[in-house]
């Protein structure tokens, strides 16, 4: 019986060995399958952060993006607005010159004989503009031509060396700048 109980108490011996190896490999496994599950979260928390940034990157480019196309359409827009009140001022050049005021006309032609230096001067002007400018330079050396196909207003001297342009095109276009920007400041607060 000796071997019997020696069989029975290996047995159990055994039985219990087995039992240890099998809960320390439970344990173990679990212990690995945390860690596992761990560093999967980790990865995916790193992944999905970068992944964040990505996204945030090209939504700032888009809304950079989207911001320059829309300060482009405004100032496509604010030029096509520019564009058309100048060309509606050109229209209007014409009435303008007709009814320009006599004092208008001797302040432009007193700048103009300044610049010229005491030459001998030739006006190019609408036919309406002949006559009192004529009154105006009564005795100097300036010699008025109408010219009857334009509007423009020139202060020549006869060699040809200085022009001055006196005329409404050339002035509005010189004022097209602060046009623009007494244009725009006004509409700003309703955009």
């Amino acid at each position: 019986m000796a071997i019997a109980d020696l069989l029975t108490t290996l047995e159990s011996e055994g039985r219990a060995r087995a039992a240890a190896l099998v809960a320390a490999a439970r344990v173990e496994a679990e212990r690995l399958t945390r860690e596992a599950t761990h560093r999967i979260g980790e990865r995916r928390a790193a992944r999905l952060a970068e992944r964040e940034r990505e996204l945030g990157a090209l939504g700032v480019v888009a809304l950079d993006g989207a911001r320059r196309d829309a300060a482009r359409q405004l100032l496509h827009a604010r030029t096509q607005l520019l564009d058309r009140v100048v060309a509606r001022a050109r229209q209007l050049l014409p009435e303008a010159a007709a009814a320009r005021p006599p004092g208008a006309l001797a302040a432009d032609l007193a700048e103009a004989l300044g610049c010229l230096d005491g030459r001998p001067v030739v006006v190019h002007c609408p036919p309406l503009l002949a006559a009192p400018i004529r009154d105006l330079v009564a005795g100097a050396a300036v010699r008025v031509e109408p010219d009857a196909a334009g509007s423009a207003l020139t202060f020549a001297a006869e060699d040809g060396s200085v022009e001055v342009d006196a005329s409404l095109a050339t002035r509005l276009e010189q004022l097209r700048p602060r046009l623009a920007i007494e244009l725009f400041r006004d509409l700003e607060p309703a955009l």
